[in-house]
């Protein structure tokens, strides 16, 4: 008996609305620990401490909101009939990260049961590259909204375009420069109140490097399914992709600004109307170093919450730009 022949889900295809089904996940203290350690964030706030039996108090890291609601494009797409570009049979391809904007309405904590589904909300074409962005929106057990994100994938690239001559560029080999344990990293040391701040303030920079295995590491596997091959942790596959090799997801390097926000300002400074925006401009490929800086670009009160708006540019050993961030974190003092 042949088999139906797919019908992949082309950017023609794709239509406004088009959603996922519901996914529900709970989290827990070993989920939120697993994330934290995934992403290498050593702040002990999202760690269950010795003789503490954690509960609905054990705070998740912002970021990982992207992980635990995820835009699934696969599921859109079988939803609807199709096969998702990145689970066809032939010419398998893929659909890689541009930009992802995350609101968040409440904090995330451990004992929260997320329900999350994704959706279809813009389609657009720019110098004849063709975008589509989907919505994901997480509510808890109780009916509250947790987050949303919108996360932009590029489906078509415009003719001849390819970042392959730029991805041969020699990168710095740093030989245990990016273990963790050799290069470990000051966290919330000093954290601000809102009069601390002022238009223009500098923070502290954040350096950070990528092998191919921690690459693999950060990738959980939330939604348990088999894995498959994607531009991040396989290298034929990814030889074949517009990167011409591997590199990490925009969701880990978004986890990334997370920490270095943590500096200055207290661990789930995002909830409660919070944002996080970043633009990828070059991939983050192993062997790669970014060292990520910020400036305060500005400072309001709003519905009586005091939030202070941040710009962060992350930039390579070779002095390259690599992803440009806006954030906006809510203080309580």
């Amino acid at each position: 008996m042949t088999e139906p022949q797919e019908i992949l889900w082309e950017y023609d295809k794709v239509e406004i609305g088009q959603a996922s089904p519901a996914f529900t996940i709970e989290v827990t203290a070993e989920l939120i620990g697993r994330y934290v350690n995934a992403v290498r964030n050593p702040n002990p706030v999202y760690q269950v401490s010795e003789g503490h039996s954690p509960g609905n108090d054990l705070l998740a890291m912002p970021t990982m909101v992207i992980r635990i609601a995820p835009g699934s494009r696969t599921d859109i797409a079988a939803n609807n009939g199709y096969v998702a570009l990145e689970a066809a049979k032939e010419n398998r391809r893929q659909t890689p990260f541009a930009k992802c904007e995350v609101r968040w309405f409440a904090p995330l904590t451990a004992g929260d049961i997320i329900t999350s589904f994704a959706h279809v909300v813009d389609k657009y074409e720019r110098r004849g590259n063709k975008f589509v962005t989907y919505r994901t929106e997480a509510t808890n057990q109780h009916g509250l909204k947790i987050a949303e994100h919108d996360y932009t994938t590029i489906f078509e690239y415009a003719k001849g375009q390819h970042t392959r001559e730029e991805s041969a560029q020699p990168t710095a080999q740093t030989s245990g420069r990016n273990s963790p344990e050799e290069n470990p990293r000051p966290v919330n040391t000093e954290p601000l109140d809102f009069k601390s701040f002022a238009v223009g303030t500098e923070l502290p920079p954040f350096t950070i490097g990528e092998t191919q295995e921690t690459i693999n590491a950060s990738g959980i596997n939330i939604m348990d399914r088999p894995p498959r091959p994607n531009l991040h942790t396989d290298e034929e596959f990814a030889k074949r992709s517009l990167f011409g090799g591997t590199a990490n997801s925009g969701a880990t390097t978004m986890s990334y600004v997370n920490q270095m926000l943590e500096a200055r300002f207290p661990a789930g400074a995002f909830y409660n109307g919070g944002r996080l925006l970043h633009k990828a401009v070059r991939p983050f490929r192993p062997a790669d170093t970014v060292t990520f800086t910020g400036t305060v670009t500005n400072k309001r009160e709003e519905d009586n919450r005091k939030m202070v708006e941040c710009e962060v540019k992350g930039y390579n050993q070779l002095g390259q730009l690599m992803g440009i961030s806006e954030a906006t974190v809510i203080l309580a003092n």
